[in-house]
C-alpha cells in the first residue's frame, strides 16, 4: 500500500493553486508562523511589555475586481492586537498575507483571533477565523519572563576556533545553558558588556544557546579575561573567561612573503609553534597549506587594511605582521563600449591578465578566456582585444564587464527598435520524482517581445540549455535538482531586453502551494533535527584516508519523508585541495531509521575540528557545526588527528631565474617543492610578441625538491630578438594537490606567488643571436571568407564550415595556426582551430573550421577569427565586426537551426553492474508518447518509461545482457542509437545477435541464424574468463586476450616520453621486461598498391608538447608535429594513460577503458597527395625484450572474424598483445581502414628477432582524404597462462629452454593497442626500455626515438 501511495506522488507532482494540504473553508484562513525562534513555542514578552509573532495567513476571497485592505480584531480575548501587514497577494478567489501581530502580556490565553479584510472597491468586510493547518483554532500566549538571570552556566569549555580548514584563531564559542525556569525563548538581545569583544547569539533548543565570541582588533584586556554578558537593558546577567586561561602556545614568525591576489592581498607565513597547545589569537583567517608537523606549519591569509595583531596568554596585543594594505583594484581596461551596426556592441580593452565574463544576466557562469580569444594585437607585450556581443533589439542599455584581478565594467546606453515594457511571467512550477536523491525541476515560463534569457532558483541557473520545450517566448527549462516534492526558494526571471520578475518565497507559496515551504529562520529549523552523530569522532589521517558516515534524523511525518524531506550534508577539508569539499545527499537507511551521509576524510590534514553545514529542503539558511555540537554534544563533532605530515596545497616554485653561459640564451633554472613529492609540473613560456607560446612537461619522481633547467630551444636564422618569461605554471604532487597559475592573472595562492610580480625570470634574446632581419611590420590579413551548412548522417547536430583565405606581404606562420571562435546572443562561444588546406604559396594559405553545434546554441551566431600570426610575429584578429568591415562575401552572421522537433539521447547511466533502472538523458521527449526500443543479446524490447520529462526517461527492470542498443522514439521520429556495455551473460544465452549500425534511425532489426557464427575458443567461460558474444570473446576483468586465457598485469610502470609521443612500459619480474611504443614515419603508396613514393621519418626534436593535464582518472599528454611539405600537413597527437576503467567514445561505438591502459589519437591535417589514386600509412613501432634469456619468443598478426586485427609478440609468459579496429574517422565520417603487419622497413636497421627480444611494425592505411584523419590506438598489459614454446609456429628458443621449463611466477604481459581504436583487450602496459641494456634492438628503437 505504501509503495503505490509513494507511486502515486512521486510519478509526477504537480502543484497547482491551493491543491495542498492547507485546507481552506470559506470561513476560515489558515495561518502558518513565520520568522519564530521555535516551531509551536512563542516567545517570552520584550522588556517593553508586548509579544510578536509574524503569521502567513492564507484564505478563501470574493474578489471580482479591485484590492482589499486587511484589518485584525479579537473578538473575544484580553485585549487586541495591534496587526501590521507586510506583504498581500490575491487573486479572485483567494489571497495571502503576511502579517506582524502584537500582543500585550496576560495569564489568560488569546482566543477567538480573527482577521478582518476589507474589499477597497465596496468596502464591505469578511471576516475570517484564524485557524491552524490542522484546522484547530490558532490560539496565542504571552508571558512575561521569569525575573531571575536566564543564564545558568558553562556547557562546553570554550576554545579557540581551529578547524582542518581555517584558523580562525580570534574566535571562539560558548555554549550556554539556560536556567530550567526559561522555558520559552527569550525576544530581546544579548550582548557583551567589553568592549575587548564582538559577540553573536544563536538559539539551539529551548535550553542552549551558542555564543560566538570575538576579540577586536585593539584588545586592551580592560576585563582581565571576563566577558560579561548583557540582555537588554540588564548588564552583566552571567560572566565566562576568554580561552586565554587554557595552556596557548607561542608562536614564532620564521618568514613571510606578500603578494598580490586582487583585490586583496596575500601573505604566505612560515610559523613554528612552541607547543602543541592552543593556537594563539590573531586577528586573521590562517588557511593551513604544508608543514612538517602540526607546530611547523605554512599558511595563507588574505586581507587588506588590516594590521595583523596578536594576543599573549598574558592579554597582551602585539603587531604580528606589516599592515596589510588597501585593497587592489584596476580600472581603465575597458576603453570603449560602443553600440555599433548589425546589432552588435564594440567593446575594445586592454589587458596583460587572463580575462573572463559573465555570460547574459548571470552570476553563477563566467567564461574564462584562452588564447587567442579576442586577441586583435600584440606589441612588446601590450595586448589589445576587441569583443563585438550581440544587443538585443529590445534592450536599453547595453553593459560589459570584464574581470580580472579587480574587476572592470562598463555600460552604455542603447537605442532599442523593438519596444518591450513587459517583464516575463513565471506559468508553472513542476517537480517529477526520480529516485531517493534526485528530482527533476521543470518551470515554465512566458515572455511577450525580447524571450526569456535566464531563471535564478534554488542556486541554480536556468537557461537556454534548460529548455526542453517550446522557445525562449514560452517555453518549459527541466534540471535535475538534489531536492525532493518540497523545498523553499525565491525566483528571478530576466528576459533578454534587461527586464526582471522577482517571486519571492511568500509569493510562491501562494501561488504554487506547500510545494514551496516558507522561509524560517536558524533554530526554527535546527528545531526539527532530532539526532546527529558519526559513526566515528576522532578520525587518524597521518597516513590513509578514513571512511566515515554522518548519521541525521528530523522529525517528520511518513509522507514527508517519502516525498518531501531532502538534506544534504557539506564536510569542508581545505581550501587548496583539489576537492576542498564534499557535499553528500542523504539517503534513509529504513534499518536504522536515520539518514546516512558516507564520506572519506583525505589524508594528511592538519589536526583539529572538521567543519560541515547541513541544509534541509534547500533552506537558505545552512545549519552550522557548532549548532549540532551545541544541541547533541560531542557526538556531533569529528575531530581529525594527524601526528605527521601536514599537506593541503600544491608544489610550489621556490627558483626561477635565468641560466646564464649557455649554448640557448633561453634557459632558467628552475626549483619546485613539496611537502608530499612533486609528481607533475607544466610550465609556459611567452614572450613579446608570441603570445601562444610553448608549453614544457617537466619529468617528476616524487622528489621533495625538484631542480630542472628548462630550455626553450630557438632557431637563430628564424627566431626573433624580443623578451620571454614564464607564463604559466602547472603543479601537482603524489597526494594529488593541484595548483596553476597564470601570470598577472591570480586571485588566490598559486604555485608561482613569489615570482609572478617580478622580473627575475624574463629572458631578453638579443638581435646578436636571433639574426632574422624583420623586413614588415604588417600582419597578415584575411582575404575572404564563406560559411557553408554541412552536414553528417551520424550526427544530430547542426553544423557549420567556415572557409576562409589569409594572405601576407612576406610568408603565412606554418607553426602558429588562427582560431574561429563563433559566439552567440549569450555571449557563450564554442572554437576550432584552424586546419590549413594545402598550398604551395607561403604567402596565402587557406583554412577551414568544421563547427558542431551543441543542441542549445545559437539560434543567431556570428564568427570571429583571432590567432593569426606571419613568420616575423606580427599578429592579428578580426572581431565580428573587424570581418563586417573587410566587405567579405559572406558576413559573419549566421542563424542555427532548430533542432527542436529532434529526438536525441545525450547520456545515459550504465548497465555494467545493476540494470534495476536505465535513465536516459536528452531532448524532445514527450510524456505519454515517448517508448524506449532495447536490443539485448537475444531480444528486442519495446518499453515504457515509468518517468518521461522533457530531458529525462527512467525505465525500471532491464534484463541482463552483454550489450544494449538503445533508441527512443516518438511515432515516427527516432534518435539514433546508443550502444551500452551491460553485464556478462552464457554464450547459450545470446545465439540471436544484432548486426545494427548505430547509425541508422529505423527500429532494430534482430539477426537471429540457426547457423549464428561462433567464436574459436570457448573464451575461458568454463572457468568463469569471459562469454563468446558472436565471433568476438567478451571478457571478464581481470581476464583479456583473444581467449580471455590472459590476466591483466597491474605492476606495470606506464612512463609516457614528455617530448614525443612515445611510451616506455617496465615489468620486474625474475627478469625485467621492457617494453617501447613510438611513430616511425609517415608513407604515401602510389595507387593504393606497394609502391612508396613518399616517406616522412619523424625527427622527435621537432615534436612540440602542447599541453598535460592530470585528473583523478586518466593522464593526457597533447603534441603537435608539422610535416615541412606545400600545405604543412600537421600531426596532433595524445596520449591518455587511464588510472581507472573509463568508458570513451570513437566514432559510432562505446569502449571500455581498463585500468592501466594507454590510448594514442592521431588526427592528422589535410596531406598533399601526389594524386588522388593514392594512399597514405602511418607507421608505428612496437617492441618487448627481457634482460635474461627465459625460452622463447613468438610473433603473429591475426584477423578475427569481424574487422579487428590483433598484433601478439609474447617472450616466455609475457605478451605484447594489441587490437586494431578497422576504421577510422575520414573528413569527418567514419570509414574502413586496413591494418597490416609491415614487414620491411627502410627507414630503420631492423636487428634479428631472438629469443628474447622482438619487434613489430603496424601500417595503418587510409585511403585519399582533403580534410582531416582521426585515428586512435590503445595499449595495455597482459599476463598470458602459457609459455612461448618451440612448438609454435614462427617461435625463436634459447638453447637452455629446450631442457628448462620456467615457474609461473616469471609471468606477465603487455597488450598493445594498434591503430584506430585500440579496444584494449587487455589492461595495463607495456614495460619500459632498461636505461643500461645493450641489447641491439633496445638501442635501435633508442636512437629512432632521438632523432
Amino acid at each position: 500500500m505504501i509503495h503505490s501511495y509513494k507511486f502515486c506522488l512521486f510519478v509526477l507532482f504537480f502543484v497547482t493553486l491551493f491543491q495542498n494540504c492547507w485546507v481552506i473553508d470559506a470561513q476560515q484562513a489558515v495561518v502558518a508562523p513565520v520568522g519564530g525562534i521555535f516551531k509551536g513555542v512563542e516567545p517570552y514578552a520584550t522588556s517593553g511589555g508586548f509579544c510578536s509573532t509574524i503569521l502567513v495567513v492564507k484564505g478563501a476571497i470574493n474578489l471580482p475586481t479591485g484590492g482589499i485592505a486587511i484589518s485584525c480584531i479579537v473578538l473575544s480575548a484580553p485585549t487586541s492586537p495591534t496587526c501590521v501587514l507586510n506583504s498581500i497577494f490575491y487573486n479572485t478567489t483567494h489571497f495571502s498575507a503576511k502579517i506582524s501581530l502584537s500582543f500585550t502580556p496576560s495569564l489568560d490565553t488569546y482566543t477567538n483571533i480573527v482577521l478582518g479584510l476589507t474589499k477597497s472597491i465596496d468596502n464591505s468586510v469578511v471576516n475570517l477565523a484564524l485557524v491552524n493547518q490542522d484546522q484547530s483554532p490558532y490560539t496565542y500566549k504571552c508571558f512575561m519572563a521569569p525575573p531571575s538571570s536566564p543564564i545558568k552556566s558553562l556547557a562546553q569549555p570554550i576554545q579557540i576556533v581551529k578547524q582542518v580548514n581555517v584558523y580562525q584563531s580570534n574566535f571562539f564559542f560558548a555554549h550556554l545553558k539556560m536556567n530550567e525556569e526559561f522555558t520559552q525563548p527569550l525576544p530581546g538581545s544579548f550582548t557583551c558588556s567589553s568592549s575587548d569583544y564582538t559577540c553573536s547569539f544563536y538559539y539551539i533548543d529551548r535550553q542552549t544557546i551558542v555564543m560566538v565570541i570575538g576579540f577586536v582588533d585593539n584588545f586592551l584586556n580592560v576585563d582581565s579575561g571576563n566577558v560579561g554578558l548583557n540582555y537588554d537593558s540588564t548588564l552583566n546577567i552571567f560572566s565566562l573567561r576568554n580561552p586565554l586561561d587554557s595552556a596557548v602556545a607561542g608562536i614564532t614568525l620564521l618568514g613571510y612573503k606578500v603578494f598580490k591576489i586582487p583585490p586583496l592581498w596575500g601573505v604566505f607565513l612560515d610559523t613554528t609553534l612552541s607547543s602543541n597547545d592552543q593556537f594563539p589569537p590573531i586577528n586573521l583567517n590562517l588557511f593551513p597549506l604544508y608543514g612538517s608537523s602540526n607546530q611547523e606549519l605554512r599558511f595563507l591569509t588574505r586581507a587588506s587594511s588590516t594590521t595583523p595583531r596578536l594576543i599573549s596568554q598574558a592579554g597582551q596585543t602585539t603587531p604580528f605582521l606589516s599592515t596589510i594594505s588597501s585593497p587592489i583594484t584596476t580600472t581603465g581596461i575597458i576603453k570603449s563600449l560602443v553600440v555599433a551596426s548589425y546589432g552588435l556592441a564594440l567593446v575594445e580593452f586592454e589587458t596583460n591578465s587572463r580575462f573572463f565574463f559573465p555570460l547574459s544576466n548571470s552570476f553563477n557562469n563566467n567564461y574564462y578566456s584562452y588564447y587567442p580569444y579576442g586577441l586583435v594585437s600584440n606589441a612588446l607585450g601590450k595586448r589589445s582585444y576587441r569583443i563585438s556581443p550581440w544587443i538585443d533589439k529590445s534592450a536599453t542599455q547595453v553593459s560589459f564587464v570584464i574581470k580580472v584581478p579587480g574587476s572592470n565594467e562598463a555600460s552604455v546606453a542603447a537605442t532599442p527598435t523593438i519596444a518591450d515594457s513587459s517583464p516575463p511571467v513565471l506559468v508553472s512550477l513542476q517537480v517529477v520524482f526520480l529516485n531517493d536523491t534526485h528530482s527533476v525541476l521543470r518551470v515554465g515560463v512566458e515572455d511577450d517581445v525580447s524571450g526569456v534569457a535566464l531563471i535564478r532558483l534554488l542556486n541554480i541557473e536556468l537557461t537556454k540549455k534548460h529548455l526542453v520545450s517550446g522557445t525562449n517566448l514560452n517555453g518549459v527549462y527541466e534540471a535535475i535538482i538534489t531536492t525532493r516534492l518540497s523545498f523553499s526558494t525565491e525566483i528571478y526571471i530576466f528576459d533578454y531586453s534587461g527586464l526582471i520578475q522577482y517571486y519571492n518565497n511568500q509569493q510562491l507559496n501562494f501561488k504554487f502551494g506547500d510545494m514551496i515551504e516558507l522561509s524560517q529562520t536558524r533554530s526554527y529549523i535546527l528545531d526539527d533535527v532530532s539526532s546527529l552523530s558519526f559513526s566515528v569522532n576522532q578520525v587518524d589521517v597521518t597516513s590513509n584516508p578514513v571512511d566515515v558516515i554522518l548519521y541525521a534524523n528530523v522529525s517528520q511525518t511518513l509522507e514527508q519523508r517519502l516525498t518531501r524531506t531532502s538534506i544534504t550534508a557539506t564536510i569542508v577539508f581545505g581550501i587548496f585541495l583539489t576537492n576542498p569539499y564534499i557535499t553528500i545527499v542523504g539517503v534513509y537507511n529504513v534499518d536504522k531509521q536515520l539518514y546516512e551521509f558516507p564520506f572519506t576524510v583525505p589524508p594528511r590534514l592538519p589536526s583539529g575540528a572538521l567543519k560541515y553545514t547541513i541544509q534541509i529542503n534547500n533552506h537558505p539558511i545552512l545549519l552550522d557545526d557548532f549548532l549540532f555540537i551545541g544541541k547533541f554534544g560531542n557526538s556531533a563533532k569529528i575531530n581529525v588527528i594527524n601526528s605527521g605530515i601536514v599537506d593541503t596545497s600544491c608544489p610550489i616554485v621556490t627558483k626561477a631565474l635565468q641560466l646564464s653561459s649557455q649554448t640557448q640564451p633561453l634557459t632558467w633554472d628552475l626549483e619546485f617543492y613539496d611537502i608530499s613529492g612533486v609528481k607533475n609540473v607544466i610550465v609556459g613560456i611567452t614572450s613579446e610578441y608570441d603570445v601562444e607560446g610553448q608549453n614544457f612537461t617537466i619529468p617528476a619522481n616524487g622528489q621533495t625538491t625538484l631542480t630542472y633547467t628548462l630550455t626553450y630551444p630557438l632557431n637563430p636564422s628564424t627566431c626573433r630578438a624580443m623578451k620571454y618569461w614564464i607564463s604559466y605554471v602547472y603543479t601537482e604532487d603524489m597526494m594529488g594537490n593541484k595548483g596553476e597559475s597564470t601570470r598577472n592573472s591570480n586571485a588566490d595562492f598559486h604555485p608561482f606567488y613569489q615570482f609572478d610580480d617580478s622580473t627575475g625570470d624574463y629572458i631578453e634574446v638579443p638581435s646578436t643571436y636571433c639574426t632574422t632581419v624583420v623586413s614588415e611590420v604588417n600582419p597578415p590579413g584575411i582575404q575572404s571568407m564563406t560559411l557553408t551548412k554541412t552536414t553528417n548522417s551520424t550526427l544530430q547536430n547542426e553544423q557549420l564550415l567556415v572557409r576562409f583565405k589569409v594572405s601576407d606581404d612576406t610568408a603565412v606562420s606554418q607553426d602558429r595556426l588562427p582560431t574561429c571562435f563563433i559566439t552567440d546572443q549569450d555571449r557563450e562561444y564554442i572554437s576550432v582551430v584552424a586546419q590549413p588546406l594545402p598550398t604551395s604559396d607561403k604567402t596565402i594559405r587557406e583554412y577551414i573550421c568544421p563547427f558542431i553545434f551543441p543542441f542549445y546554441f545559437g539560434p543567431q551566431v556570428h564568427v570571429s577569427i583571432y590567432g593569426l600570426y606571419d613568420i616575423f610575429f606580427n599578429y592579428i584578429g578580426y572581431s565580428t565586426l573587424d570581418l563586417f568591415n573587410l566587405g567579405l562575401e559572406n558576413n559573419p552572421l549566421y542563424f542555427i537551426p532548430s533542432t527542436a522537433s529532434l529526438v536525441i539521447i545525450e547520456s545515459t547511466s550504465s548497465l555494467e553492474i545493476f540494470t534495476d533502472q536505465l535513465y536516459i538523458y536528452g531532448r524532445g521527449y514527450i510524456a505519454g508518447s515517448t517508448m524506449v526500443e532495447i536490443q539485448t543479446d537475444t531480444e528486442i524490447l519495446t518499453l515504457t518509461p515509468s518517468v518521461t520529462t522533457g530531458s529525462t526517461l527512467l525505465l525500471n527492470g532491464i534484463k541482463p545482457s552483454s550489450q544494449y542498443k538503445v533508441r527512443v522514439y516518438i511515432g515516427a521520429t527516432s534518435s539514433l542509437v546508443v550502444k551500452l556495455k551491460g553485464q556478462g551473460q552464457s554464450s547459450s544465452q545470446s545465439s540471436s545477435q544484432s548486426s545494427l549500425d548505430s547509425s541508422s534511425d529505423s527500429s532494430l532489426q534482430s539477426s537471429s541464424s540457426s547457423m549464428a557464427p561462433s567464436c574459436k575458443t570457448d573464451c575461458g567461460e568454463p572457468l568463469g574468463y569471459g562469454v563468446c558474444k558472436g565471433t568476438t570473446c567478451v571478457c571478464n576483468v581481470p581476464h583479456s586476450g583473444l581467449d580471455c586465457l590472459g590476466t591483466i598485469a597491474n605492476n606495470t610502470t606506464i612512463e609516457p616520453n614528455t617530448q614525443n609521443p612515445s611510451v616506455n612500459l617496465t615489468l620486474q619480474a625474475e627478469s625485467k621486461f621492457s617494453s617501447f611504443i613510438s611513430l616511425v614515419s609517415l608513407r604515401e603508396y602510389d595507387n593504393g598498391g606497394s609502391d612508396v613514393v613518399g616517406t616522412h621519418v619523424f625527427n622527435n626534436d621537432r615534436w612540440v608538447n602542447m599541453n598535460t593535464i592530470v585528473n583523478q582518472d586518466v593522464k593526457t599528454l597533447q603534441y603537435k608535429y608539422v610535416i615541412n611539405n606545400s600545405i604543412n600537413t600537421t600531426i596532433y597527437a595524445t596520449i591518455q594513460v587511464f588510472s581507472q576503467a573509463k568508458s570513451i567514445v570513437f566514432g559510432k561505438k562505446t569502449l571500455q577503458m581498463n585500468p592501466s591502459t594507454v590510448k594514442f589519437t592521431f588526427n592528422i591535417t589535410a596531406y598533399p597527395f601526389a594524386k588522388s589514386t593514392n594512399s597514405l600509412q602511418i607507421l608505428m613501432g612496437a617492441s618487448l625484450l627481457s634482460t635474461q634469456e627465459v625460452g622463447c619468443s613468438i610473433q603473429d598478426f591475426i584477423k578475427d572474424q569481424g574487422d579487428s586485427q590483433y598484433l601478439k609478440i609474447q617472450i616466455d609468459q609475457i605478451s605484447l598483445f594489441g587490437r586494431f579496429i578497422g576504421y577510422g574517422i575520414v573528413d569527418g565520417r567514419e570509414e574502413s581502414i586496413t591494418n597490416t603487419l609491415v614487414e620491411k622497413v627502410d627507414e630503420l636497421n631492423q636487428q634479428q628477432q631472438s629469443s628474447k627480444s622482438q619487434q613489430s611494425f603496424i601500417g595503418l592505411n587510409i585511403r585519399y582524404f582533403t580534410q582531416s584523419v582521426l585515428l586512435d590506438p590503445d595499449f595495455s598489459v597482459l599476463i598470458e597462462p602459457r609459455s612461448a614454446s618451440s612448438d609454435q609456429s614462427n617461435s625463436i628458443c634459447s638453447q637452455s629452454s629446450k631442457s628448462k621449463k620456467l615457474s609461473a611466477a616469471q609471468i606477465a604481459g603487455i597488450v598493445i593497442g594498434g591503430v584506430v581504436f585500440l579496444f584494449i583487450v587487455a589492461a595495463i602496459i607495456v614495460y619500459l626500455l632498461s636505461e643500461k641494456t645493450s641489447n641491439p634492438v633496445a638501442l635501435k628503437l633508442r636512437k629512432l626515438a632521438q632523432n
